[in-house]
């Protein structure tokens, strides 16, 4: 051909192929610009092989003039692209797909900085099967947002999400969720989790606030807390709990001596034990246990000097390291090693004066009980009354009053003791004053006379002289009239003024001295006389002649005592010349009180239910008693009666006035007795006026 161009339109469409054309024939010089299009060449025509490497560059094409339709598979290969050739700008979205790409096409040595963002990423395109097994980074790994990884994450510094980490020591591993929580580790031996803190030559708060720090080293759990500091500031932390790797717990204490340790240096309640709710045996607030009865089980110290211990025997020792029975409280060694077997319930020791206290307003009592009944025995003292109340089998038996007077509902048997350890259960100081005056006949004179309302025996003790002349004297008792004996139930109850002395007493005829006896057996009902007479010298009674026989401070014990409110009846005067038919007051025994004046006033403690003696009577008589009686109860004026009333021989009582409020009253004769008790429960304080007409 000529050298002549040859123009597009004057070559038929698919009349030059590339069989057609030599080998370098046909070169870009040759060819105009935009003459060659897609539309010329025909599909497959043009193939990587008939491509010198490096022919066609992006100033070759068009951008979107050649697309993945046109290009057979592999066709492109890295090595027929100039470095850089290809970049974002080249090429359509989508338009580069992974089957278009050979495996580690794509290196970081390929893609510049920044040419990757999120823009260019679709949603869920990189994938765990797109990433290799580990992803490592040197630095610092920040994530935003929601993020999951399904490979292992290797970072060489610290972590954390949601936040900028602070700035920890370099031998610190940590982290770091949110503003203030961590987890941490440092030089492979401690690992922990903290709040609002972090170490940087120094635990530090990371906010204005106070913080918590737990750490794990060697199998050894602590737990600290951090006072409030301001944000930055290195602050100590304080260890409160502490869990060793022995199982030994500490609380107060980083070196725990024993199971649990409880230790606190500062003032307030060391340990509280609070169960709010609880409705059977097993809702407990704490058990204690162990296996051997040598053991203590808990001991009580203060300063290091011993309180109280509780022995695996069940024994309790206050102050006592070896308690001697159930509950042994010491205040200071007696030296005592044991104590009875039948009585080591309680024990109470000290080297001096030992005793218990017993506190109460009201009443304070000791009770004793059975399987039977949970107070077959009690002592009871009533602080309204100042009375001590002696229960036994079940009764009340008897009462000290605030007076220091004796009653009880003992039986019979009731025996004699000498000395002063036995019971007053009489006392009259009156002094009795008899003229005795007889001629021809020496008559003995009633000095004294008492009714017996329990069965058993007595001692007897006087006062006894007479006031003047040459005669002496003697006296006798006398049992329902006749003479009665001493306690051998066989001698005379006789004597003179130079025998029956009271230990320590010399004889003397014009001066007090005092007598005593033991008095034979008595039963209930019996009346006691005594009686003077003048003597001779050796007790011989003589006339009198006008001088005068005198007695004083009668009293009479007993070591189980009687009634002690009983009545006294009887008590002379002493008029001169006068004999048991005609004394003043109020006479008993077969004469009885008709046709005698006399009256009695007596105070007595009176129990609810209990039958009480106001005198004794006889009622062969014609004539009555009239008596007032003011009783109150517990010393509470709100309940009390006062009550004026006659007994006449027909055995009828007339309340002549009566004024009461919350207490009743009942009367009864029996055994020659006029009684009264109340219905009312309680106890009264009773103060009675008795009266006789003559």
């Amino acid at each position: 051909m000529a050298n002549t161009k040859v123009q597009s339109e004057q070559i038929e469409d698919g009349s030059i192929t590339a069989d057609k054309l030599a080998d370098g024939t046909i070169v870009a010089a040759e060819l105009a610009d935009n003459a060659v299009t897609t539309a010329k060449i025909n599909a497959d025509a043009v193939t990587g092989a008939k491509i010198a490497d490096d022919a066609i560059d992006s100033e070759h094409y068009t951008d979107g003039s050649i697309d993945t339709a046109h290009i057979a598979d592999a066709q492109i290969t890295v090595a027929k692209m100039a470095a850089n050739s290809v970049d974002s700008d080249q090429y359509v979205d989508g338009s580069i797909d992974t089957v278009h790409l050979g495996d580690l096409q794509i290196t970081t040595a390929k893609i510049a900085n920044g040419n990757i963002s999120t823009a260019k990423i679709a949603d869920n395109a990189v994938t765990s099967a797109k990433l290799d097994t580990n992803i490592d980074i040197a630095g610092t790994f920040d994530v935003t947002g929601a993020t999951t990884l399904d490979s292992t994450l290797s970072v060489a510094g610290n972590v954390s999400i949601g936040v900028t980490p602070k700035t920890w020591h370099a031998d610190w591993e940590v982290l770091q969720i949110g503003e203030r929580a961590s987890f941490f580790s440092q030089a492979s031996t401690t690992t922990g989790i903290g709040e609002n803190v972090y170490y940087d030559s120094g635990w530090k708060a990371i906010a204005t606030a106070a913080g918590s720090l737990y750490q794990q080293d060697s199998g050894n759990h602590h737990f600290y807390t951090m006072a409030s500091v301001s944000a930055d500031a290195t602050s100590s932390p304080s260890e409160k709990f502490t869990i060793l790797n022995n199982g030994n717990v500490g609380i107060g204490t980083a070196s725990p001596a024993s199971t649990l340790h409880v230790d606190k240096s500062f003032s307030g309640t060391l340990v509280t034990f609070h169960q709010t709710a609880g409705s059977t045996s097993n809702d407990r607030g704490l058990d204690v246990e162990t296996s051997s009865t040598g053991t203590t089980v808990q001991r009580w110290l203060n300063s290091g000097t011993e309180l109280m211990r509780v022995g695996g025997n069940g024994n309790v020792g206050i102050g006592e390291t070896t308690p001697l029975g159930k509950l042994h409280i010491k205040s200071a060694d007696s030296a005592a090693s044991s104590v009875n077997a039948n009585a080591n319930e309680l024990v109470v020791e000290n080297s001096d004066y030992t005793g218990i206290s017993i506190l109460g307003e009201n009443e304070c009592n000791i009770h004793f009980g059975d399987n039977e009944d949970p107070d077959v025995g009690r002592i009871e003292y009533h602080h309204s009354s100042n009375s001590m109340i002696f229960r036994t089998n079940a009764s009340d038996a008897m009462t000290i009053t605030s007076d220091g007077t004796l009653k009880t509902t003992a039986g019979s048997n009731v025996t004699t003791v000498s000395g002063s350890t036995s019971f007053l259960i009489h006392e009259s100081a009156d002094v009795k004053n008899v003229a005795d005056s007889s001629t021809g006949s020496a008559t003995y004179r009633d000095m004294h006379r008492f009714y017996c309302n329990k069965s058993g025996q007595f001692k007897v003790k006087w006062q006894a002289l007479i006031h003047s002349g040459s005669h002496y004297w003697a006296g006798r008792f006398l049992l329902n009239g006749s003479q009665m004996k001493k306690s051998d139930n066989s001698t005379d109850a006789t004597h003179y003024f130079g025998s029956s002395l009271a230990s320590g007493e010399s004889a003397s005829v014009h001066v007090y001295r005092t007598f005593e006896m033991d008095l034979g057996d008595v039963k209930a009902g019996d009346v006691i006389q005594y009686q003077m007479v003048s003597s001779s010298g050796g007790g011989t009674p003589v006339d009198g002649a006008g001088q005068h026989l005198r007695m004083r401070n009668f009293q009479v014990y007993s070591s189980t005592p009687s009634n002690m409110s009983s009545p006294v009846i009887g008590e002379s005067l002493g008029q001169a010349d006068t004999d048991s038919q005609n004394m003043t007051g109020l006479t008993i025994g077969s004469v009885g009180i008709d046709n005698k004046a006399g009256m009695a006033l007596k105070t007595q403690f009176a129990l609810h239910d209990e039958w009480n003696d106001i005198c004794y009577v006889n009622n062969a008589g014609t004539t009555g008693v009239t008596f007032l009686m003011n009783a109150t109860r517990d010393l509470d004026q709100n309940r009390h009666k006062t009550a004026l009333v006659r007994y006449a021989y027909n055995q009828a009582f007339t309340e002549i006035s009566n004024s009461q409020q919350n207490t009743t009253i009942e009367y009864q004769v029996t055994d020659n007795r006029l009684q009264y008790r109340f219905t009312s429960a309680g106890n009264y304080l009773v103060t009675l006026l008795v009266m006789t007409g003559g």
